[in-house]
């Protein structure tokens, strides 16, 4: 992997982890010196974060870190279990059937926040 896709993976996983606060701007440069790494992979990083909608640019400011709100946050665990129980269960159990409606409400679901570039509700 290159050190701007290690770098992309690594911010990626501090955002997720909730290692950057989203309440405050972040630089280049700060990122940069946190990483120990020159600031054109974290730059690079960055253009792939805001395509993934994970954070967003604010001019002479910095970038500052997408926040999913509670429901959000409780959809995603609902559609979670329901996967969990509805489609991968019957398989652990032998039963060999898998609820594919199911399966595809689910997907279309997370589709539909992808679509509207949402991917904090998407992941």
């Amino acid at each position: 992997m290159n050190t701007e896709q290690n770098t992309y993976t690594v911010l990626r996983q501090m955002i997720l982890n909730g290692d950057l606060k989203r309440d405050q701007y972040h630089s280049e440069v700060t990122l940069s010196q946190r990483l120990n790494i020159s600031r054109t992979p974290v730059r690079y990083a960055l253009k792939q974060l805001e395509q993934d909608h994970l954070i967003t640019y604010h001019r002479n400011k910095g970038i500052r870190i997408r926040q999913a709100t509670p429901s959000k946050s409780k959809m995603r665990l609902k559609c979670s279990l329901l996967f969990v129980s509805n489609a991968i269960e019957p398989l652990l159990l032998g039963k060999g059937t898998v609820n594919f409606s199911l399966l595809n409400q689910l997907c279309t679901l997370g589709y539909q926040y992808r679509d509207v570039g949402d991917i904090v509700a998407y992941l």
